[in-house]
């Protein structure tokens, strides 16, 4: 439809049916997700083609996964907060073994000595029913 799919939409030059469905609003839109998200703005620019000038079947539901995506992401980009990318699970892991360790815990599973009772606790009724409330 679009030769560049970044660019903004030319409603004089479009067909009909696109005029339709790129209203003002639509049109500010995706302008302003394009200066800020040009990835949604893609997103937005396809679901709105889709919705209005690609009738098949199930459209509506990869319409839905589009909204999804956009209204997922659109609170980091207007806030200005990005994520720190893919989040990295081994150093994730080392981190945590790190300040496990730092705790006095090992990492072979077994309790450290000190946090294991000498001997039995012993809880009487009256414990047991202060305990609950």
């Amino acid at each position: 439809m679009f030769e560049d799919r970044k660019m903004l939409p030319d409603v004089s030059s479009i067909p009909l049916l696109d005029k339709i469905c790129w209203t003002p609003a639509r049109v500010e839109l995706l302008t302003w997700l394009q200066r800020n998200a040009p990835s949604l703005a893609e997103l937005y620019q396809g679901a709105v083609d889709l919705m209005y000038a690609n009738l098949f079947p199930g459209r509506v539901r990869f319409v839905s996964h589009a909204v999804r995506e956009i209204r997922n992401r659109l609170p980091d980009i207007s806030a200005g907060t990005t994520r720190g990318g893919q989040l990295q699970y081994k150093k994730r892991m080392d981190d945590l073994a790190k300040a496990w360790k730092n705790a006095g815990f090992n990492l072979d599973e077994s309790i450290p000595s000190s946090l294991v009772p000498t001997e039995p606790a012993t809880l009487s009724p009256s414990d047991w029913s202060e305990s609950l409330k």
